[in-house]
């Protein structure tokens, strides 16, 4: 970078800081701009969870499997000592413990 754009960019901060409400609109789409993404990223977070919870139910439901074999098939970790041996299980709480 040259000397003058580094001069120019320096002198354009220097504007919009000294401008109290440029800053404050800024600052308040900043602010929208990470609540969108965060919004966006507990619906993704709510949608794998709730389709682990759907796959989970068919196999055991269509194969008669434990929750724990459901679980092993879909190559879910145990991260909780839960036991998941119980074929009716609770399966939305249990998905909770692992994720």
């Amino acid at each position: 970078m040259s000397e003058t754009t580094i001069q120019d960019a320096m002198e354009a901060a220097r504007i919009f800081l000294n401008n109290t409400a440029e800053r404050r609109l800024y600052i308040n789409r900043e602010m929208a701009r990470m609540d969108r993404e965060s919004q966006l990223e507990d619906a993704r977070e709510e949608g794998v969870v709730s389709n682990t919870i759907q796959n989970l139910n068919n196999l055991m439901n269509t194969m008669n499997l434990s929750l724990s074999e459901a679980m092993d098939a879909l190559k879910i970790s145990k991260k909780s000592s839960t036991d998941h041996s119980a074929k009716d299980g609770n399966v939305d709480y249990l998905i909770r413990l692992i994720f």
